[in-house]
């Protein structure tokens, strides 16, 4: 054959984006994860919730770093109640406020958690 000895492909990852268009809900959904929660009457029950964890990016910001999410998950923490679910929640606000996800991110956050049966 007379193929080429080298082959090269562009790198679109490199080309700026013209479209200047932000991305409203990036994040991953259906992650099981154990949990313990705490009652009312202060019995903490163990359980898997399915968290759906998302950021919006702006137009100019390439991508945010999905396992920074799992790895608010990851760390130690009491059982949660309504003030440790307010923690999670600001944990995410953390990896869209600081350099722990590349560039400026939208404030739209959010994390949803559904508790399986």
């Amino acid at each position: 054959m007379n193929a080429p000895d080298k082959f090269v492909l562009p790198d679109t990852q490199a080309l700026p984006d013209l479209r200047q268009t932000p991305i409203q809900k990036v994040g991953v959904k259906g992650l099981r994860y154990p949990v313990a929660i705490r009652a009312r009457d202060g019995t903490v029950q163990h359980t898997v919730a399915e968290f759906a964890m998302y950021v919006g990016l702006a137009h100019d910001v390439r991508g945010t770093h999905m396992s920074r999410f799992v790895e608010v998950l990851e760390r130690p923490r009491a059982p949660l109640d309504p003030a440790g679910y307010r923690e999670l929640f600001d944990a995410m606000l953390e990896i869209a406020r600081t350099g722990r996800a590349p560039g400026v991110q939208h404030p739209s956050v959010g994390c949803s958690i559904k508790w399986k049966q």
